[in-house]
């Protein structure tokens, strides 16, 4: 691992110069001393005692070993066969989908018309009515 400076440290661990001395004062980070008697802390020491560190030590993007933008398609204008096939896929699938959605919505409109109770009894007539009726030879 890398040796860095108690500036580069502070960076890294987003501590302040004040919290790195006191914990290597007290023994919670190990330290070593450079060619001119400053101190330098090693990356693994900064990871163990505060964790994650913040990516600092490089600040530029990688150079990418293939030519290609940046979000790793090629700059050719030809798309990947495997991205146009899945597209292609994932358009059926939707088109499926919306009729599935138009099918199902048919069967819940059958079934909300079937459970309508349909009166199964004609409406009763008055008691005139069906005297005319049994004396009305026309109807």
């Amino acid at each position: 691992m890398a040796w860095h400076s108690v500036n580069e440290a502070c960076q890294m661990a987003q501590k302040s110069r004040r919290t790195l001395y006191r914990d290597m004062a007290q023994g919670r980070l190990s330290y070593g001393m450079d060619d001119s008697d400053k101190r330098v802390i090693e990356t693994s020491e900064l990871i163990r005692a505060y964790g994650a560190l913040a990516h600092v030590a490089q600040p530029e993007p990688e150079k990418m070993a293939h030519r290609g933008t940046d979000n790793g398609t090629p700059e050719s204008g030809q798309p990947d066969p495997q991205i146009v096939a899945l597209v292609a896929q994932v358009e059926q699938m939707n088109q499926q989908m919306a009729e599935m959605r138009a099918e199902l919505q048919e069967y819940q409109k059958l079934l909300t018309h079937q459970a309508d109770p349909e009166p199964s009894n004609p409406p009763r007539r008055t008691f005139l009515q069906r005297l005319r009726y049994l004396f009305d030879p026309s109807k």
